[in-house]
């Protein structure tokens, strides 16, 4: 049976905030060093990966608010799951300016035939190497 697009736009809400719940836990695994950079890029780059780099772009800026910001916990937006940013608290600021660059290149070259697994790994590998560096 077909959906209503009321019915449609629940499940697309549901699923939306899952997705970017997994995709959370496969960040944090990543900054982490547990996760596999070329695996977690894979599973990123299929499916919608203008809303999965729109997402990252989201994190990535939230991280560099709350190191910009003198005390963080009066943010309003700050989550309650601290377990993000003390897992990126390596990268350095430049870092996270760098692949907010790559992560928003590569959102507009989308439909101009980028090969966008091979850039999302591309932009994936970049932010765990430079872990660590200032």
């Amino acid at each position: 049976p077909a959906l209503t697009p009321l019915e449609w736009l629940e499940t697309t809400d549901m699923n939306a905030d899952e997705t970017d719940a997994e995709r959370r836990q496969q960040l944090i695994s990543l900054l982490e060093r547990r996760g596999n950079p070329l695996e977690i890029a894979d599973i990123w780059s299929k499916g919608d990966p203008d809303h999965t780099l729109a997402w990252l772009v989201r994190m990535l800026q939230g991280l560099i608010r709350l190191r910009c910001v003198q005390n963080g916990s009066k943010l309003i937006t700050e989550s309650t799951d601290s377990s993000l940013h003390n897992a990126a608290r390596a990268l350095s600021l430049r870092t996270l300016f760098q692949r907010i660059q790559e992560a928003e290149r590569l959102r507009t070259d989308l439909t101009g035939g980028t090969n966008v697994q091979l850039a999302m790994r591309a932009l994936l590998v970049g932010l765990v190497s430079d872990k660590g560096m200032t």
